[in-house]
């Protein structure tokens, strides 16, 4: 059973170490407050192009970043950079051997290590939709490795292009629009040795219109959002999970499906391990699988989600200004908005919050339609320090992603069914403190030290707390107890996180999610 207590009443006590098992359980309860702050670096083009729209795409891994900006010079530039300190340096400008005007090269975009992923239209191609550009780094040299061609899947348009890196892994999409339907298709390219594999087609067990707009993979697992899934309930959007099993054969284990949302859930996917998180207009959703709890928490207000282990970075693109919103949280226990992050030179309509991604101790933030001087939807990107992680050094609470600095090092933020912490002495005519608030046991109440009686017993959903003893004594009231519901602990490691469960057919997995009431993300 989950409490909520009002925020107000918590009164909070430092322990200097959790067990993992207390940090696996305990009631979800989200106090910290996001602290507003502007970028610390500013990213441009070094001559900013008219419509050039850089920071179309963005992508991270660890310290190099990777801006596209897809109209620079009519066929498209993607810009690398190192970043070190919160401040990034361009390393290198990426285009393509057989660039053509139009190719829109850095359309989509995929980083991992020393190897970049650049997708580009083949609109010239008879059959292609697009093709993806391998680039590796040596030495600090950035090198043309292959040219994937990607297949056109149907007549019409193209509406969408899609990639994303994993090691040797390269999984790409297209998408074409013929008569307002929509058509998908992905492949997947592996490579050994230098040498890039022919594709392997993924496909949906159900036929699905618009399969696979959004692309991510991570391991031997694939996840591939249909925002427009349904051709009776526009809106209705489906995620699919793909694995990868002996022989390199990918099968659909399970899809998600958002029914009746009208959110088109699936434009954005993300993935780490086995956290999964799902964007769509206004919402996002986090699918957290802990054993028999694996449930989907709902956030709304961002939509673009980034994730990073226990971080999530979120933007809001929509209407006259964007955000992002940097979530930290522990495992299927809390998750909390800790920073909300906004440019310092904010532009109606510029699409800041709509491409996003995390690194190494920095967030970057997209903006393609930013105006820089006289040149209109020229693009900027924006830099911004992540607080850190449980274990790294920190001078102030500030400096850490838990809010909590404990002997020059960032403790854990986490709530768990402990006791409440007791209630401090009383030394005066005055009462003890009040117990702690724990989901376990209430915490004992503080000793009085005059003559009235102690302090409370704290509040517990186990059992309520046992009341202080009076004493003799002079001075003020004791303190209030500790919240049992939050502990700082030194950093220990946890344990696996198993697969999600969600109900199986008989051939792929479906997990139909309705709409439901979100959860706040302020």
């Amino acid at each position: 059973m989950r409490i909520w207590f009002r925020a107000s009443l918590l009164l909070l006590l430092l322990a200097p170490a959790c067990s993992p098992a207390a940090r696996d359980e305990g009631p979800t309860l989200a106090t910290r407050s996001a602290l507003t702050v502007t970028e610390t670096q500013k990213l441009t083009e070094v001559t900013p192009a008219q419509g050039g729209r850089f920071g179309h795409f963005v992508a991270v891994s660890g310290n190099t970043a990777l801006i596209t900006a897809p109209h620079d010079g009519g066929m498209g530039a993607a810009h690398v950079f190192t970043v070190a300190g919160g401040v990034a340096t361009l390393e290198a400008t990426l285009t393509p051997s057989d660039g053509w005007v139009g190719d829109a090269f850095g359309e989509a975009a995929a980083l991992d290590g020393d190897t970049a992923a650049v997708m580009a239209r083949a609109d010239n191609l008879p059959g292609q939709n697009g093709a993806v550009y391998v680039f590796v780094r040596s030495g600090g040299a950035w090198t043309q490795q292959a040219k994937l061609l990607v297949p056109r899947v149907s007549a019409g348009d193209i509406a969408q292009l899609a990639v994303a890196l994993d090691g040797d892994t390269i999984l790409a999409s297209s998408v074409n629009e013929a008569g307002g339907v929509l058509s998908g298709e992905a492949q997947v390219f592996t490579r050994s040795g230098g040498t890039w594999s022919s594709p392997v087609k993924l496909l949906p067990v159900t036929a699905t219109p618009g399969f696979a707009r959004s692309v991510t993979v991570s391991g031997n697992t694939a996840l591939l959002g249909s925002p427009d899934a349904s051709l009776l309930a526009p809106g209705d959007g489906v995620v699919h999970r793909f694995l990868r099993g002996e022989g390199g054969n990918w099968t659909e284990d399970v899809h998600f499906g958002f029914f009746g949302a009208n959110a088109h859930m699936g434009r954005t996917v993300a993935l780490d391990g086995d956290i999964m998180a799902f964007g769509g207009d206004g919402v996002w959703r986090l699918y957290n699988p802990k054993g028999d709890d694996a449930t989907l928490k709902v956030f709304e207000g961002d939509s673009w989600p980034a994730l990073r282990g226990n971080v999530v970075l979120a933007g809001t693109a929509a209407g006259e200004s964007g955000h992002a919103r940097l979530y930290h949280g522990v495992v299927d226990v809390s998750w909390s908005a800790v920073r909300t992050y906004l440019p310092s030179d904010p532009q109606s309509y510029d699409q800041f919050g709509r491409r996003l991604a995390l690194g190494d101790g920095f967030a970057l933030v997209g903006a393609e339609e930013h105006t820089e001087g006289m040149m209109t939807r020229a693009g900027a990107a924006y830099l911004y320090v992540v607080p850190k992680q449980e274990g790294e050094a920190c001078a102030v609470d500030a400096d850490c992603l838990s809010t909590t600095c404990m002997s020059g090092t960032c403790g854990l933020f986490v709530y768990n069914s402990g006791e409440g912490g007791g209630g401090g002495a009383g030394a005066g005519p005055n009462t003890g403190g009040f117990g702690g608030v724990g989901s376990g046991e209430g915490g004992f109440g503080g000793v009085g030290a005059g003559p009235n009686t102690g302090g409370f017993g704290g509040l517990g959903a186990g059992g309520g707390g046992v009341a202080g003893d009076g004493a003799a004594g002079g001075g003020v009231a004791g303190g209030g107890g500790g919240a049992g519901a939050r502990r700082a602990c030194t950093p220990q490691a946890t344990s696996a996180v198993p697969a999600p469960r969600p109900a199986q057919s008989a051939a792929a997995g479906s997990h139909e999610i309705p709409p439901a009431t979100a959860a706040a993300a302020a």
